[in-house]
């Protein structure tokens, strides 16, 4: 076999879609290469963004072994995800100054590459449509749910950008091809949103993952002005030390590369590393919980999300804050399967049951009111249980009401993805009886009809007498073919790093600034908690926090002059 798919894979879809000899299949819940239709042509390998796919007959060429390395420079970034380039361009902009980006993968991006859009308050754009300012409402709002617990001037100036950062990527010219400004959507109201997907993985039909969106366009766009402005963007060069001189400021970066090691002398270093969601050694110290289950967590992490902006900065006196780092585990969802199904799923009509055949939520929690009870169920498994009548229901709901707005064209082939995901071992099941649905899913035939009775019985009354179901959501499952549908639990990521100030510049254990030294993205600890997720979204964050280090180093360059 030339081609496989490893086990960083999270299943972006862009490598099936884009498979002109149709080879790529799920087994189980990940992609396999089926050798017999394979032609070996390496559109594949070529397509994935995170390079999961390799040739296995291919010779690798030897690097050339050399000597350390010196090289000179006034920045270096650690990291080509869109934090860590945003934050190149800014700086190289304001200052004219020589900047390198060391990536450590093979391509650039990181998980900015599967992104779908960012928030946006008080752009150029908002205020010459008369959306009003709602920038301190968004502040107010957010603290009290976090019952300020999170430092107030980070996040004043993480809003705050987010404005000036949209309005600066439209001055580099595109963003009105692909963004627009609209009423609703799930950033919020009248936000400025990235409705295609675009540049990339353009036949993929989940709208929940892959390649193509906001993310996509900024990497590009970063790329694309790195080169204007000779930024040098140096793959598969890990940073493994930061340099410091006797007063602790930042002198210099040391690196691992294919041939041996550079050394990259420098007045300023941002981190941009990216989280920490494919550290199984990080995720068991912090968050033992992932581990916990007998069934993986799927997860959508990128291989190089192993936290090294915790390990340099924790070597040099970064304080890491353990209760602003995050991991989040939503569930039951239908990844990394098909998304109108998985959309059918958190339709309030539908119940689930566990592997002992019994419900265990109110099914309208949806992910964010599942994600704890899940981890209970056996297996950590859930199925989505609808008969014929409610599946044409939800279709015809989708298909009227899609709820991206863009996306109900996916819903009219509802049936021909139910066929295909039949095929398949995991993903969905059918039955002309509840008997042989309960059979075919492997549990208590007995439990699973008795329970269906109930819940039944439960909709003829108005009142769920177990989970106080809202009664409008109640409707019998009664009416073959039954269809159970697989879920499970996912994790988009594990956030946070060292300490940043409002500035994004690190903070040591003393608390003090460690000179020459900022943080952004998920590297850095500042906009989320433990128990809560982000006041703003990982990517806004990301492209804000990118934008503050890029203004912010462009200063501090300045006065070290």
């Amino acid at each position: 076999m030339a081609y496989v798919i490893n086990q960083y894979c999270i299943c972006c879809h862009n490598c099936k879609v884009e498979c002109p000899a149709s080879a790529i299949k799920f087994v189980k819940k990940k992609y396999e290469i089926d050798t017999e239709k394979c032609n070996e042509c390496g559109h594949c390998e070529e397509v994935c963004a995170i390079s999961a796919i390799s040739n296995t007959s291919a010779k690798i060429a030897e690097s050339k072994k050399h000597e350390l390395r010196k090289l000179s420079c006034d920045l270096v970034v650690l990291g080509a995800g869109g934090s860590g380039l945003i934050a190149a361009v800014k700086a190289a902009q304001l200052t004219g100054k020589k900047v390198v980006v060391l990536e450590k993968a093979k391509k650039p991006g990181g998980n900015t590459n599967f992104a779908h859009g960012f928030m946006t308050f008080n752009s150029k754009w908002q205020q010459d449509a008369g959306v009003p300012d709602n920038r301190d409402e968004m502040l107010r709002r957010s603290m009290k749910t976090v019952l300020w617990r999170l430092d107030n001037k980070i996040m004043h100036n993480a809003v705050y950008t987010t404005g000036p950062f949209f309005d600066w990527l439209c001055e580099l010219g595109g963003a009105e091809e692909g963004f627009k400004l609209v009423e609703s959507t799930m950033l919020g109201t009248n936000m400025i949103d990235y409705p295609y997907r675009r540049l990339a993985n353009l036949k993929c039909r989940d709208q929940a993952i892959g390649p193509g969106w906001a993310g996509t366009y900024l990497v590009q766009k970063m790329l694309e002005y790195c080169k204007k402005l000779g930024i040098e963007v140096l793959t598969e060069n890990r940073a493994v030390e930061l340099l410091t001189d006797p007063s602790g400021k930042i002198t210099g970066v040391l690196a691992d590369d294919p041939g041996g090691q550079a050394q990259v002398d420098c007045k300023a270093c941002v981190l941009s590393t990216g989280g920490f969601g494919r550290s199984d050694e990080k995720l068991k110290k912090y968050f033992p919980e992932f581990f916990e289950g007998e069934t993986p967590i799927h997860r959508f992490s990128v291989p190089t999300n192993t936290g090294d902006g915790m390990d340099l900065g924790g070597k040099i006196g970064a304080d890491i804050p353990y209760d602003n780092l995050c991991v989040n585990m939503f569930g039951p969802a239908h990844h990394p399967f098909s998304y109108c199904i998985y959309r059918f799923m958190l339709q309030p009509e539908v119940v689930y049951v566990n592997l002992n055949g019994k419900r265990w939520i109110d099914e309208t929690a949806g992910l964010m009111g599942s994600r704890y009870r899940i981890a209970k169920q056996p297996k950590e498994i859930s199925y989505a249980i609808v008969d014929e009548n409610i599946l044409q229901m939800l279709a015809q709901r989708l298909i009227d009401n899609p709820p991206d707005r863009t996306d109900g064209w996916i819903f009219q082939d509802y049936r021909k993805e139910i066929e295909e995901e039949l095929r398949l071992d995991t993903p969905a099941k059918r039955a002309d009886t509840l008997e042989e649905l309960a059979a075919q899913l492997e549990i208590n035939v007995d439990a699973f009809v008795a329970e269906i009775k109930r819940y039944n019985e439960f909709c003829a009354n108005g009142r769920d007498s177990d989970f106080y179901k809202d009664p409008k959501a109640l409707v019998p499952i009664e009416r073959g073919p039954f269809y159970a549908f697989y879920g499970g639990r996912f994790s988009e990521g594990a956030f946070g790093g060292v300490k940043v100030n409002e500035n994004t510049e690190v903070i040591n254990k003393q608390g003090q600034v460690i000179p020459g030294l900022f943080a952004t993205g998920d590297a850095a600890s500042a906009n989320l908690l433990r128990d809560q997720l982000g006041v703003i979204s990982e990517l806004t964050w990301a492209v804000s926090s990118g934008y503050m280090a890029g203004c912010n180093v462009a200063k501090y360059l300045k006065e070290a002059d």
